[in-house]
């Protein structure tokens, strides 16, 4: 049952999950693949949901993708 539950994109968020995350979380979860976010053909002049719309996505904001591999990993 979890695995129809996962082809068929069944699933719950729960409430308390912020807007900004339910949405990315939706927008990669879609059954086709290439209605996902950040699936579409890289630099593509006419392909808009490239890498770059899914960086650009609110839940990212603040992230600086060009030196995040040069951050530390936060120790919690």
């Amino acid at each position: 049952m979890t695995f129809e539950s996962i082809i068929e994109c069944n699933f719950a968020i729960p409430e308390y999950v912020p807007s900004d995350a339910r949405d990315l979380i939706e927008r990669l979860l879609k059954v086709n693949p290439s209605e996902r976010i950040g699936s579409g053909v890289p630099l593509s002049s006419t392909d808009k949901n490239d890498m770059d719309s899914l960086k650009a996505h609110p839940f990212f904001e603040g992230v600086d993708f060009a030196s995040l591999h040069l951050e530390k990993a936060p120790i919690d």
